[in-house]
């Protein structure tokens, strides 16, 4: 028996879905399909998430201490679940903690937002008016 994948994900994929690729005016079936899936209970963040999505600051911005990104790592590994986040691996950065490099360092998996939608079967379609 296969178990669908989870998702935990990361502020950043919010905060630029919402200032580019799926504003809400232009995509709201991202938005729906986050919540859709949310309720069938594979779609999830966290309360640190949600506390940067709330006072404004990009992942980035937050120190990793401080920030959502070690509870999001320590919930993708409690539950299996798969971290979703626009981050890239930069293992050689003295400068900051990528969450991707934490995610290998504990041996969770991470992905991109356009992996996770289409492994949720996620589309969106265009239709035209009248």
């Amino acid at each position: 028996m296969t178990v669908d994948p989870t998702y935990v994900v990361d502020s950043d994929v919010f905060i630029t879905a919402k200032n580019l690729y799926y504003s809400f005016d232009i995509c709201p079936g991202f938005w729906k399909s986050v919540v859709h899936h949310h309720l069938a209970g594979r779609v999830f963040s966290v309360d640190r998430a949600r506390s940067e999505l709330l006072a404004g600051h990009p992942a980035e911005e937050a120190k990793f201490a401080t920030g959502a990104d070690g509870w999001l790592v320590a919930y993708a590994r409690v539950h299996r679940a798969i971290v979703v986040t626009n981050e890239q691996s930069a293992p050689e950065s003295r400068r900051e903690i990528k969450l991707p490099d934490v995610c290998d360092q504990f041996e969770v998996k991470h992905e991109n937002t356009f992996a996770m939608l289409r492994a949720l079967n996620v589309s969106f379609d265009w239709a035209r008016d009248g």
